[in-house]
């Protein structure tokens, strides 16, 4: 399994692809009842071959799961075709884009004639065997990333969209209600966005506050704003904020902090921290090389890791590349240092009887956490007992 489970309607999903491209391997679904842990529903996407790969990995990413139920994956190198087999007459799935449904039990299955239920990029066999006339190397896998499932869009002709990219290094913007295919120039997307230098995308980009963000393989973590444009037809931005940092091998995916949806931080891993401030992510707002504990020398932080934000903290982890020993860490703001408060000032003492009188100050700390009263008493000369109240 190199995909995160996903839990929705009372199944846990469960997605496979290969371990190294040992052969052979297929990409699989299986879902369990969450309390039975039964097996209810499984989904192959090379059913008609010996080995037909197209794996779903996603760079760690879990299947997409909309409000209605419907569940999006994407496919890596593999078989794309019609051929029957004895075992099954369904289509292979390589190298594309499915809605698969939620609310059937057994075998899923993804009708090859409806179109609104699958995309494949014109270039699959390209992006699977290369192109030796364009220079173009194969294992281009389009299931590199995962799709982001963006809000409902108020303008334009379509309303659910969503955005996800490969290898290639080619983002695309899909309409969910009507994927469109296989396509001459994949006319069916709404938008291709082609990466600087073409750069690999092995990340699920990651939503907040109209923008998306995510970082290629060793490019500029990218911040994209959200917004249709009657004039191009656009959804999503093709200029980039980019950041001045470089992103590691293979990328980095990115984790929002947030109070709602103001003071937005986009934290991102790659053998250090860091966050940028979500309205612009140029330049880096913190950044920490995360050191073996007590030796010192790289921690190295596995790819598609993600940190986690939570309760002013953010948890990490990473490992000693000389002993494989794992740590787990956990970066924060120290507590502030409760120090002596201010002194008060115009303190006064009025007599309200011959047993009682009353002290009032004016309390210059700004620090205190606090102050419980004190009562105190005292015998004066061998009177009865009268009190101070502070």
């Amino acid at each position: 399994m190199r995909s995160a489970m996903v839990l929705f309607n009372g199944v846990v999903y469960l997605t496979y692809a290969s371990h190294s491209d040992q052969q052979p391997y297929y990409g699989e679904i299986l879902g369990y009842d969450a309390t039975t842990l039964q097996l209810v529903k499984t989904f192959n996407t090379t059913p008609n071959d010996t080995g037909g790969e197209a794996g779903i990995w996603q760079s760690g990413a879990g299947p997409a799961i909309d409000a209605a139920g419907n569940m999006y994956i994407v496919t890596g190198n593999g078989a794309f075709d019609q051929h029957t087999s004895p075992n099954a007459s369904a289509t292979d799935w390589g190298e594309s884009v499915l809605k698969l449904p939620t609310n059937t039990t057994g075998e899923i299955l993804v009708p090859f004639s409806d179109t609104t239920r699958w995309f494949t990029p014109s270039n699959w066999s390209q992006l699977n065997s290369g192109d030796s006339v364009n220079h173009l190397p194969g294992d281009r896998d389009l299931g590199s990333g995962g799709m982001l499932l963006l809000p409902d869009q108020t303008q334009g002709n379509h309303v659910h969209i969503m955005v996800g990219g490969g290898k290639a290094g080619v983002l695309y913007v899909l309409d969910r209600d009507r994927l469109g295919g296989l396509n001459p120039n994949d006319s069916s997307a709404i938008q291709e966005i082609i990466e600087p230098q073409g750069t690999s995308l092995f990340v699920t980009p990651v939503y907040f506050n109209g923008n998306i963000y995510y970082a290629p393989d060793g490019g500029h973590l990218e911040q994209r704003q959200v917004r249709f444009d009657p004039v191009t037809g656009n959804y999503v931005s093709p200029t980039a904020i980019t950041s001045t940092a470089r992103a590691p091998f293979k990328g980095a995916g990115v984790f929002i902090s947030s109070n709602g949806s103001s003071n937005g931080v986009v934290w991102t891993l790659g053998n250090a921290l860091t966050a940028y401030d979500a309205t612009n992510v140029t330049n880096p707002i913190f950044n920490a090389n995360t050191q073996v504990p007590g030796v010192g020398g790289q921690c190295t932080t596995a790819k598609f890791s993600l940190p986690i934000a939570a309760n002013g903290k953010v948890y990490y982890t990473c490992f000693n590349g000389q002993t494989n020993l794992g740590y787990l860490f956990v970066s924060g703001l120290f507590p502030s240092t409760i120090g002596i408060p201010a002194a008060p000032s115009n303190a006064t003492a009025v007599a309200n009887s011959s047993s009682q009188i009353t002290v009032s100050w004016t309390n210059n700390a700004t620090n205190q956490q606090g102050f419980t009263p004190i009562d105190r008493h005292r015998r004066w000369r061998g009177r009865s007992p009268g009190s101070e109240n502070r």
